[in-house]
């Protein structure tokens, strides 16, 4: 009887247990030919039919090189698999004629563990890159 009683402390306590956080930050530039631009970023979890919006930025700067932290997101946990699949997409208007430009691609996943705290990085040099007049769907 005192096994069952440990059993079912164990398995509520189990279910109890929230994912480890994940600090990640974002590092954007622009050519230094550019004066001015603005940019909106998403970054998402990849689900199979939602994806989560983990965070997102809007803003314009003078400088070349703007970076973001996000710092101890707890996410919940990823229902059916032990991972996270994380990607982001970027709209901005660093280019050379200064239209706006989508930028999206799927070689930049970054896959962690739900369990541990893990750090993730994006780095993207945005200058003249992503398809031409075209608004992200965030």
């Amino acid at each position: 009887m005192l096994i069952f009683r440990f059993l079912a402390i164990s398995i509520f306590l189990t279910s109890m247990i929230q994912s480890d956080p994940i600090d990640m930050e974002m590092f954007i530039r622009c050519d230094p030919s550019i004066p001015f631009w603005c940019a909106e970023f998403r970054i998402y979890e990849m689900d199979l039919i939602i994806d989560t919006i983990i965070a997102g930025k809007s803003f314009c700067t003078h400088k070349r090189e703007r970076n973001f932290l996000l710092t101890n997101a707890t996410l919940g946990g990823d229902k059916g698999t032990n991972h996270y699949e994380f990607n982001y997409m970027i709209e901005h208007n660093c280019t050379s004629s200064g239209s706006t430009r989508c930028l999206f691609d799927g070689n930049n996943e970054v896959s962690v563990s739900v369990s541990r705290r893990h750090y993730v990085e994006f780095h993207q040099a945005l200058f003249n890159r992503g398809d031409d007049n075209d608004h992200c769907h965030f």
